[in-house]
């Protein structure tokens, strides 16, 4: 085994590179990535643009972006704004309907703004 399997995305760019290879599953080198980003928090890490995957994922890395550079007092990067982060209808974490009245009020404004409901806790590591 070569030592670049046990290496994190050390970017959102990497991540959605590594997704397209094939890597792993999204969610998994999602987590991947918040875990090196919480160990070492860096602007640099959100600045470049990710390669576009889909609407929903590529939605929910700038959200993610712009959630992580306002908790860490760092610039929001500019490619957060463009229009194909932004979903044309509403995506919830869970198909389950009782869910959804929780996911809309715990989403962080970034994700709401977007059309993308999560919990509160999405973006947290253990």
């Amino acid at each position: 085994m070569t030592k670049d399997l046990f290496k994190r995305p050390g970017s959102l760019k990497e991540l959605s590179q590594w997704y397209l290879q094939g890597r792993d599953s999204f969610d998994i080198l999602f987590r991947d990535f918040l875990h090196e980003f919480n160990h070492n928090p860096a602007e640099i890490k959100l600045n470049e643009e990710p390669l576009l995957i889909n609407k929903i994922k590529n939605a929910y890395l700038a959200a993610a972006a712009e959630q992580l550079a306002y908790q860490n007092d760092f610039n929001i990067p500019e490619w957060v704004y463009k229009k194909e982060y932004f979903l044309d209808e509403p995506y919830f974490a869970s198909s389950v309907e009782g869910l959804k009245p929780l996911l809309i009020m715990e989403s962080p404004v970034p994700f709401r703004r977007r059309g993308i409901f999560i919990t509160l806790n999405a973006l947290k590591t253990a």
